[in-house]
């Protein structure tokens, strides 16, 4: 197996004198294994917007490269098993939807102003919204009109959210992503991608500490008195949080806040990735929620034609049983009337009593007609006043 030594004083005099994505183009590695390599060697990168400011012929600061760190080595043996996982990156980053890949281009690079000189119209409204703010219970301001910006911030951190979202509207009107800010059924701030929906917003950290007992409280307590004081007191932390609303279980990510590197000026290319992935995501989502809909309703008409068809056949054998019943009660009646007519014979009967007999047998034969479903026979009154509400006659 091949390697290329890297060694540390090689690494930190490239890495301060171009961006990681060239030096990843001259090792034929991934931006993510230079930031690796950086970390093994313990040489310190430029932080986000260095660039941006060299390009802008700003004076930056360069970090020395200093001792070696515990933990870290002189060197690196770069092999091509790395290289190759390139290729496969590589792979996967042209499989991405182009809108991915053009968030990594230079010319989509979203960068935040040091300073708010030339606001959007909605951020200059919102500076007066915020400015004119009260602070409520959780520290946080709470801007009288009824819509603003969704900025869960305090007083000291405001300026830097609103100056945020100003790159982040300027990006959303590059890319042609409609934003809106909605204030039923509560307040959001919400951008259109790919045609979906989604919202978001930015929050400061607000740190629960414990109680410290002010001077009133002190007094109090040693006058004897009794007191109740808070458990926590609540301490802003200057942290900004930018975070997606909706979409868990559908992308990765939803969130990014500052951390001891990272700060949410640096992620907001990534925070439009994470939209596009997210509305592409909710349209699976949906087509296959339309999907698994679909088969359940296939599923739901199979069942109720199975039910209907066990019902029907259920109702068929009922009325055959019915009928075969009726047959051979009729059946059973007219032996019942044979062996009545030939007993007729054995007995000494006058006429009129024969008379009676005979007209008796001529009905009992016609009502197991009327039994018989095999049979027609003549309507007796029970037939032609059938379902007539004779009780009211």
């Amino acid at each position: 197996m091949s390697f290329i030594k890297i060694g540390r004083e090689e690494l930190y005099e490239k890495v301060w004198s171009q961006p990681i994505t060239k030096i990843a183009e001259e090792y034929d590695v991934s931006d993510s294994m230079i930031i690796k390599i950086c970390k093994k060697l313990g040489v310190l990168r430029p932080g986000a917007g260095h660039w941006a400011k060299v390009a802008a012929g700003k004076k930056v600061r360069k970090f020395p490269l200093g001792k070696l760190p515990k933990h870290c080595q002189e060197e690196y043996c770069l092999t091509n098993y790395e290289q190759r996982k390139k290729a496969t990156y590589q792979k996967v980053k042209e499989l991405q939807h182009p809108l991915v890949q053009q968030e990594l281009t230079d010319e989509f690079l979203i960068k935040v102003e040091d300073k708010l000189d030339n606001p959007l119209p909605l951020i200059s409204k919102n500076i007066t919204s915020f400015n004119n703010a009260s602070v409520g219970e959780k520290l946080t301001l709470e801007p009288r009109a009824k819509s603003h910006l969704d900025l869960i911030v305090t007083r000291d951190t405001v300026d830097r959210a609103l100056n945020i979202m100003n790159a982040i509207l300027q990006a959303f009107q590059k890319r042609e992503w409609k934003f809106d800010v909605v204030t039923e059924p509560k307040l959001a701030m919400q951008v259109t991608v790919l045609d979906e929906v989604i919202s978001f917003h930015i929050e400061e950290k607000i740190k629960h500490v414990d109680h410290v007992l002010t001077e009133k409280e002190i007094k109090a307590k040693k006058a004897g008195k009794w007191i109740w004081p808070p458990r926590y007191d609540l301490v802003a932390s200057g942290s900004l949080i930018l975070q997606i609303h909706a979409g868990y279980g559908l992308v990765n990510r939803h969130s990014w806040s500052d951390g001891k590197v990272q700060r949410v000026e640096g992620c907001l290319n990534k925070f439009c990735i994470a939209l596009i992935d997210l509305a592409l995501a909710i349209k699976v989502d949906r087509a296959k929620k339309e999907e698994r809909e679909r088969l359940r309703l296939i599923e739901q008409q199979r069942r109720e034609a199975i039910i209907e068809a066990r019902s029907a056949e259920k109702a068929r054998r009922e009325a055959f049983e019915a009928d075969f019943a009726k047959w051979e009660k009729a059946d059973r009646m007219r032996q019942y009337l044979d062996k009545y007519e030939a007993s007729l014979a054995e007995q000494e009967l006058s006429d009129v009593e024969m008379a009676n007999k005979k007209e008796w047998l001529q009905w009992a034969r016609n009502h197991a007609d009327l039994v018989d479903p095999l049979t027609q026979a003549k309507d007796t009154v029970l037939e032609e006043t059938e379902g007539m509400n004779y009780r009211y006659w």
